[in-house]
């Protein structure tokens, strides 16, 4: 190839990145289903212990967040249903919102940790797109632009993205592995009672998330400043729930619980020989917020209370490869905590009955009756529906309207691609 041919390719591609940025857009896929069962609100105290002897102390475990040092929580709770421990609610923030909402779901500690080695986390967290998933022409653009940071053009004129990450992947990774719980309904309604930490980005005031969407909920409560975009929430512009109330032990205290377990797997700051950038001192800074407000949170626990701290050395927030490694972090804390822990142990049989209590409910298909496409920008809508393989009629896979969403964005005509689920009957959204 002769060097002005190659001059001129890189020319036209790097004229073809500039016009996909100046589309600065978002697409939002609504399916109308049919045949989901929603569950009536539950009312009362959300921390109940409603299986095993009685009386018996409500147990509720709090989980911070701390990114990829939040596997830890995995290893935690093996140890729990190992010993026959139960949860009867669960408050947590960023990642630990993240493991206690699919807790909370009804997942076992064994289902999640198989569906967690099955996939690498960190490109899902990071919507890292396989090469062989994007257009030629991106691939191309990959190979001169990896760490470029797209722009747009909207109402306001050129924009950046609200975050670094938009978070497509792994909300559709949520959607499915959430997929049994309804949405728009209380969180005491769930198999173990839930509440997800957010902050307002607005007034800075701690939004504790009691109701709604699952999905949204734990989305909201990890959206890290700067890193992940916000999430919407009825009206309010969420992030990530740890700048205010990274262990909320209050919370679960304000559930009913009488017994606290709570975990604290939040990240070391770092020294200032390490602070190399602006981006380093900017997760300095919402280190020293967290820090802040943990050791206010600690001022809560009481007598009874035990605090399980996973030696996760400088593991970092981002190293979703050492996952094992914070597994095991996790595990040794629990059973190091067990002498504190055993008293609150049920009987096999006791335990067994408190498992069936809150096991997750079985999922039955849902068809989906009606798609409807809200986007801002210049695509037509009728392109965007060509571009769909999943049809009116179909019975929903959130496997397979993932590929969709993911097709949308990795054309570049998108920065985020999103799906609701609307229950014909009730018109609750999830």
């Amino acid at each position: 190839m002769s060097s002005k041919h190659s001059n001129d390719k890189k020319t036209a591609n790097r004229s073809n990145l500039a016009r996909r940025r100046l589309r600065y857009a978002a697409a939002l896929l609504v399916l109308g289903c049919a045949g989901a069962e929603r569950p009536a609100a539950a009312e009362g105290a959300a921390c109940v212990a409603d299986a095993g002897p009685s009386p018996r102390r409500a147990v509720g475990l709090v989980l911070s967040g701390g990114g990829a040092r939040g596997y830890a929580h995995l290893g935690v709770l093996k140890v729990l249903e190992a010993n026959r421990i139960p949860v009867d609610c669960i408050a947590a923030a960023s990642m630990g919102a993240v493991v206690g909402g699919l807790y909370a779901s009804g997942m076992s500690a064994q289902d999640m940790d198989n569906r967690l080695a099955k996939i690498n986390l960190a490109d899902v967290a990071f919507d890292v797109t396989a090469r062989a998933d994007l257009p030629q022409s991106q691939r191309e653009d990959e190979r001169l632009y990896m760490n470029s940071l797209s722009f747009g053009y909207g109402s306001r004129g050129f924009r950046l993205p609200a975050g670094l990450v938009q978070g497509t992947q792994l909300q559709a990774l949520l959607q499915d592995w959430t997929s049994t719980v309804p949405g728009n309904i209380s969180f005491n309604a769930l198999p173990v009672p839930f509440r997800a930490i957010a902050t307002d980005l607005q007034t800075g005031q701690k939004v504790v998330l009691d109701h709604g969407s699952l999905l949204q909920a734990i989305r909201a409560s990890m959206a890290l400043p700067g890193l992940f975009a916000p999430a919407d929430v009825d009206g309010r512009t969420l992030v990530d729930g740890g700048i205010v109330s990274n262990l909320p032990i209050e919370t679960a205290h304000d559930m009913g619980a009488d017994v606290v377990i709570a975990v604290d797997i939040g990240s070391p700051l770092r020294p200032l020989d390490a602070l190399a950038s602006p981006t380093d001192v900017m997760q300095q800074m919402i280190g020293i917020l967290i820090h802040q407000n943990v050791a206010r949170q600690r001022e809560q626990l009481k007598a009874d209370d035990v605090l399980i701290e996973p030696a996760l050395g400088s593991l970092s927030f981002t190293d979703f490869a050492n996952a094992r490694q914070a597994i095991a972090a996790g595990e040794a804390a629990a059973t190091a905590a067990l002498p504190k822990l055993r008293h609150l142990a049920l009987s096999p049989a006791d335990y067994a009955a408190y498992r069936r209590a809150h096991s997750a409910p079985a999922s039955k298909p849902v068809r989906i009756t009606r798609i409807e496409i809200a986007s801002q920008g210049a695509v037509p809508q009728a392109r965007i529906r060509e571009t769909l393989h999943v049809q009116e009629g179909d019975v929903y896979d959130p496997a397979a309207v993932s590929r969709d969403l993911l097709s949308l964005t990795t054309l570049g005509n998108f920065e985020s691609a999103t799906q609701q689920l609307v229950d014909n009957a009730t018109n609750t959204r999830s």
